[in-house]
């Protein structure tokens, strides 16, 4: 039996960057009328989770990873979904839902990749975080040979591309961060942690206004 990776629910959970990875992150479902985590089917249709149903597709996606062994490391299922959709723009509870609900039945079987009859759900999920939240992109870290520090993220938030380049000089003196929106340097800002550089984890996240 295949593994389902970390890195695959990480590729789903979209806009619950701080579930898995620090700078990506996506949500996967499947379909209420698939099996739950105690094998029985949802009250909805293949079509996705029913308004107020998206937390719940959450817990049976999670459910079906535990009761299958499918190595997920998600934890405890209510911490994991309460964390999910903290980062979920609530205009996009439904779509996610609807991600997680879709992705249930193939979920048992522990797939290495998403299942493509989820795409069209994949897609809605993530056009909405795109329109109403902030999809992360691409992050870097680095040391120089003297002890010097460096690291940034990129993000789309709301449709505008954000990025960060936050700077930490030898000897733990204080990180600065440089803020792009665009092409356009916003300003610089004092960061009180030099490991956390994400737009909306930063210092920059004020003059974004994020």
């Amino acid at each position: 039996m295949h593994k389902l990776r970390v890195s695959l629910v990480g590729l789903f959970l979209l806009g619950a960057a701080q579930v898995l990875a620090a700078c990506g992150s996506d949500v996967t479902n499947n379909g209420q009328g698939g099996s739950g985590a105690g094998g029985s089917g949802g009250a909805g249709g293949t079509g996705g989770a029913a308004p107020g149903d998206a937390r719940q597709a959450c817990m049976d996606f999670c459910h079906v990873g535990e009761v299958n062994n499918c190595g997920m490391q998600l934890g405890d299922c209510n911490a994991f979904c309460d964390e999910a959709f903290a980062d979920i723009p609530p205009e996009c509870e439904d779509q996610f839902g609807a991600l997680f609900a879709c992705y249930i039945p193939a979920a048992k079987d522990c797939p290495n990749d998403p299942p493509p009859e989820c795409n069209d759900e994949q897609e809605a999920a993530q056009m909405c975080q795109m329109a109403n939240g902030c999809l992360e992109g691409e992050c870097f870290a680095g040391a120089g040979p003297n002890g010097e520090s460096s690291c940034g993220c990129s993000s789309t938030c709301k449709g505008e591309p954000y990025s960060t380049s936050c700077e930490t000089p030898a000897n733990g003196g204080v990180t600065t961060c440089t803020c792009t929106t665009g092409d356009t340097v916003v300003g610089t800002c004092t960061n009180p942690d030099p490991e956390t550089c994400g737009p909306k984890t930063s210092c920059c996240a004020e003059l974004f206004n994020l």
